[in-house]
């Protein structure tokens, strides 16, 4: 739960919202984010919180919920 707060916390700073108003059926399009930016922003997410996304999920993320998803499983 801890990973998923976090989560949503760098993708409040990097996307300049408030995180709260970030909902797991946002996608990412709706957030000004096109394909190269979201792989981007997954990128410096991993780096950030030292997680790794599982390669073959990382195509299947289009909204806030796939993300929170594909980390579910993280150690924290």
């Amino acid at each position: 739960m801890r990973l998923q707060l976090a989560i949503l916390q760098f993708l409040g700073n990097e996307l300049q919202l408030d995180p709260e108003t970030i909902l797991p059926d946002t996608p990412f399009s709706e957030l000004g984010l096109d394909p190269v930016h979201l792989s981007d922003l997954l990128h410096r997410l991993q780096d950030a919180l030292a997680i790794t996304l599982p390669e073959d999920k990382v195509p299947q993320i289009t909204t806030v919920g796939d993300l929170l998803d594909a980390v579910e499983d993280q150690p924290e």
